[in-house]
């Protein structure tokens, strides 16, 4: 039960992902800022069809190698539990894509946004990237010290 909805709740981040790429496309300049120093001096531009395809590749090369490795899991008899954990990596993914698509879109909008405020959530992503890492390395290794002691 508990998978279903995991599963379920990974599949529509990979829809909203799509949605916020897709409205971050539609704001963007001509020329997107990537890079800046650390007086705020813009650094590096890209095309904004470059910045568009770049990510939605990554993202969709990400998520397919997330889904084949649940897929994988799920297969697996005596990892099957595991597969929850996938789909929750697969959402903390995409939640780090979004807080960085977002971020780009603030950096290069019109407005007067003090986005220094809002450059702590992509740490906050990767702390929970980290996180993920280390609860599923021991889910991982509890499953293993089982079946060692079961044989």
């Amino acid at each position: 039960m508990i998978g279903n909805l995991l599963r379920g709740l990974g599949s529509v981040s990979i829809f909203v992902l799509a949605a916020v790429l897709l409205f971050a496309y539609a704001n963007l300049p001509d020329q997107v800022l990537v890079l800046m120093s650390e007086t705020g001096e813009p650094l590096q531009y890209i095309p904004k069809n470059l910045f568009f395809y770049a990510m939605l590749s990554a993202s969709a090369v990400i998520n397919i190698a997330l889904i084949y490795l649940a897929r994988l899991v799920k297969s697996s008899q005596h990892f099957k539990s595991m597969k929850g954990w996938i789909w929750i990596l697969v959402m903390m993914v995409n939640m780090f894509l979004m807080i960085s698509i977002t971020f780009i879109s603030i950096l290069n909008g019109e407005e007067n946004f003090d986005y220094s405020n809002f450059g702590y959530l992509v740490y906050v992503g990767l702390g929970f990237l980290v996180l993920w890492v280390a609860g599923a390395t021991i889910r991982y290794l509890a499953i293993k010290i089982s079946l060692n002691v079961e044989h």
